[in-house]
């Protein structure tokens, strides 16, 4: 059993960033960690509170329960979620996360397990490359989001420098201007 909580996305509509994370295709999700009467299921995914503190200060953030067990590494993927429930506030509050009822969701997933294909851009059609540490970590998956040249795609490094980046330059200076 857990607490069901809302998420919360960016007004612009259709732009998201979580390459097809959870809070893309949900509007809800159950955190099992916390005392509620809500099961998890295909509609609201489990998720559970974590804080890993990675710069070493509280850093509480959701994630897949699913993803968490694989050891998938997660990014912050733009969006929130919470709810009005005070039992939500007093448990984030409890675990570092602040009296406010709202966690960041780490639901982006930019890296393919091992043995998958390597992804192709989007825009260019060529292979993503990584970029390695001297011990073999990925430093850098060579993927990035392609919106807004496309709205739920991945691109290369040169195509996110020469397209996607001054796409997104001239949306900001259009809404600006308005």
């Amino acid at each position: 059993m857990g607490m069901l909580v809302y998420v919360y996305k960016s007004p612009l509509g259709s732009y998201h960033s979580t390459c097809d994370g959870i809070t893309h295709r949900h509007s809800e999700l159950c955190v099992v960690d916390c005392r509620g009467n809500f099961e998890p299921n295909n509609n609201r995914p489990a998720v559970k509170l974590v804080d890993d503190r990675p710069m070493g200060t509280p850093y509480p953030k959701l994630v897949p329960v699913d993803e968490r067990e694989k050891g998938t590494w997660l990014m912050f993927g733009g969006n929130y979620a919470g709810c009005s429930d005070t039992r939500f506030r007093d448990f984030c509050a409890e675990n570092n996360g602040g009296p406010y009822g709202m966690l960041p969701v780490f639901d982006r997933i930019e890296h393919k397990p091992e043995g998958s294909k390597m992804n192709l851009c989007n825009i260019c059609n060529k292979p993503m490359t990584p970029t390695f540490d001297d011990s073999g970590n990925v430093l850098l998956t060579g993927e990035n989001n392609s919106w807004p040249i496309i709205a739920t795609g991945v691109c290369c490094d040169r195509c996110e420098k020469d397209f996607v980046l001054p796409a997104r330059m001239k949306d900001a200076s259009r809404r600006a201007s308005k």
